[in-house]
């Protein structure tokens, strides 16, 4: 049998990690409330997509994308924020994020964005 693909989560809100625990029901989530966490994940973990707030303490989803991308690990990476900065979204994508999604987003939107980023790895 198939497994289940794995979905890191990224986000210092609790209530941001259980919204997408309930919207990732096809997945098996990982949790992180910092970088730092998701960077010990990212080193023991197979993971199949990462999904991150930008708005961190201490380090931000960019800082966690830019370690992601030097230590060559080929997951696609989606930012998930209230921060509409088109200065921010431009340095994200081109940094390697797959997508950026504004908050308040459509969650059956979402769902399919990550299933098709995942399916096309």
């Amino acid at each position: 049998m198939d497994r289940l693909p794995v979905a890191l989560v990224v986000d210092d809100e609790y209530s941001n990690i259980i919204l997408f625990k309930t919207i990732l029901i096809d997945f098996k989530v990982e949790t992180a409330y910092s970088v730092n966490e998701a960077k010990s994940i990212l080193q023991t973990k197979k993971i199949d997509i990462i999904i991150s707030d930008y708005n961190m303490p201490h380090e931000n989803g960019y800082d966690l994308l830019k370690w992601v991308k030097k230590n060559e690990v080929n997951t696609p990476f989606i930012v998930v924020s209230a921060n509409r900065d088109t200065d921010v979204i431009k340095k994200l994508i081109l940094g390697g994020a797959k997508d950026f999604i504004s908050k308040p987003f459509s969650i059956k939107s979402l769902q399919i964005k990550i299933k098709q980023l995942v399916k096309n790895r």
